[in-house]
């Protein structure tokens, strides 16, 4: 992270999202200056501090299906509901514009996947002080009213991600190895943060994860003599730590709940009844951030697909999935014509995020979304940058012309 040519702008931009990033589980007053203050200091600065485009595609559409999440107040029949949501989206615009741009800065870019380590470091500081203390780890599940074991999931994902990508951005040798050593470290995190939160999703999204990133980082394109030998390192290591792993699991909390029975799952409810209240406002939903009104629950529908669909209707639903489908279209497209691992990464995150999404509610909080404007915009600004010779005529065409 060179920060010799960074501008003044540039510094106060990193400084005020690093903490806001860090200051999402601290007391309301400190993240209260985060929201209000920091955050808007960084927009104003991103949008007006240079004349740098900004033409992401992704971020584009989430404009699209903010202004019909805001027009769906309209026939909320809990409007209060319905502001409280609309609040949150302005984060997630003003969040998702400050990383988008600044992706395009190649300086600025290991910076904003940094936030993400921010942010994952104030989760651990807070359950260390505030949560483990008071709780029997691997018994009872982490949580409070400001962190709780899916948010610590979430966060998960992100933080590996972001260091994988952060060992393939960064040049310097020495940096370099760090980043990944630490991904491989992420292993071993995962696991941990597993077993502390009892955590199913954790398991589903991060072996999946870390299997793909691994091959893709290591496989793809070698001979076979590598990829055998890499199986074996693979096998020998499992092999050494699986007394501790096996031993771990078998007296946790996570085990119990991994027994309990799809069907008898309180989500597999919560979709169930999300997509009967999206069947019968099929064209409108309930309006934005009203379905947990609606809900036999009165909870959220955890799952965003389920959640746009009950809230908005088809239509809703419809721009989110054309934005994802828009994203794997270009990266595909782009792996296609270039053979460059670096798009087949941001493949698998695509794959990874859109599991995720069957989970959780990402789309109405800053810094669940915002992290996906990032990938896609620095997709975006490597292909300009590396194949700048390369005209991109439209999502599913490429001609190619003299350098």
């Amino acid at each position: 992270m060179d920060d010799e040519s960074l501008k003044l702008k540039d510094k106060v931009i990193i400084a005020c999202m690093l903490f806001s990033g860090f200051a999402f589980v601290l007391p309301d007053s400190v993240n209260s200056v985060a929201l209000y203050i920091a955050i808007p200091v960084a927009f104003l600065i991103s949008l007006f501090g240079d004349n740098r485009r900004f033409d992401n595609h992704s971020f584009k559409t989430f404009l699209f299906l903010f202004a019909w999440l805001l027009i769906s107040t309209l026939w909320s029949k809990y409007p209060d509901l319905a502001m409280v949501q609309n609040k949150q989206l302005l984060g997630v615009v003003l969040v998702s514009y400050i990383v988008g741009k600044n992706a395009y800065n190649k300086k600025m870019l290991p910076w904003m996947y940094g936030i993400w380590i921010a942010i994952f470091l104030s989760a651990v500081y807070h359950a260390k002080t505030h949560i483990i203390p008071n709780i029997e780890v691997g018994q009872v599940r982490l949580s409070d009213a400001k962190l709780n074991a899916n948010m610590m999931g979430y966060y998960t994902f992100y933080l590996t991600f972001a260091i994988f990508i952060l060992g393939e951005e960064i040049q310097k040798p020495a940096l370099n190895k760090v980043f990944r050593l630490l991904f491989i470290g992420m292993i071993f995190i995962s696991y941990f943060v597993a077993i502390i939160t009892a955590s199913r999703q954790i398991l589903i999204i991060q072996i999946p994860l870390l299997v793909l990133l691994l091959y893709g980082r290591y496989l793809v394109g070698t001979s076979a003599k590598i990829r055998f030998a890499f199986l074996i390192l693979v096998a020998i290591t499992i092999f050494i730590s699986k007394d501790l792993f096996f031993d771990t699991y078998d007296n946790s909390l996570l085990k119990e709940r991994n027994e309990i029975e799809i069907g008898e799952d309180s989500r597999t409810k919560l979709i169930k009844d999300a997509f009967q209240v999206g069947m019968q406002h099929f064209y409108t939903g309930v309006g934005n951030g009203n379905y947990i009104k609606y809900s036999v629950s009165h909870r959220f529908s955890h799952n965003t697909y389920l959640e746009l669909f009950a809230n908005t209707g088809i239509l809703g639903l419809s721009i989110y999935l054309y934005m994802l489908i828009s994203y794997l279209k270009r990266q595909y497209w782009r792996y296609k014509i270039t053979e460059d691992k670096t798009f087949l990464f941001f493949i698998i995150f695509f794959i990874v995020y859109c599991l995720y999404n069957f989970f959780y509610v990402f789309y109405p909080y800053q810094w669940l979304f915002a992290f996906f404007i990032l990938v896609s915009s620095h997709s975006d600004s490597y292909f300009e940058e590396t194949y700048y010779f390369l005209e991109e005529d439209d999502e599913e065409d490429y001609s190619i012309t003299s350098p």
